[in-house]
């Protein structure tokens, strides 16, 4: 059995922050919720991660019996 640890409040928002300031996350107040956070993938990440699933998926696919 393979079993991660799980990260904690404050490596997540190290994390977060470290995506943000490389521009690859936008993180805004949420519009629905007072003490929320909206997180957002910048345009370009998002479509070549959007660019990433489709090929996953193709390969997934291409390769089922």
């Amino acid at each position: 059995m393979i079993s991660e640890p799980k990260p904690t409040q404050i490596a997540l928002r190290d994390f977060l922050g470290h995506l943000e300031d490389k521009k690859a996350l936008k993180i805004e107040n949420s519009s629905s919720k007072k003490n929320r956070k909206s997180l957002r993938l910048d345009d370009e990440v998002s479509i070549v991660f959007q660019r990433l699933v489709n090929k996953l998926y193709d390969d997934i696919r291409s390769s089922a019996p």
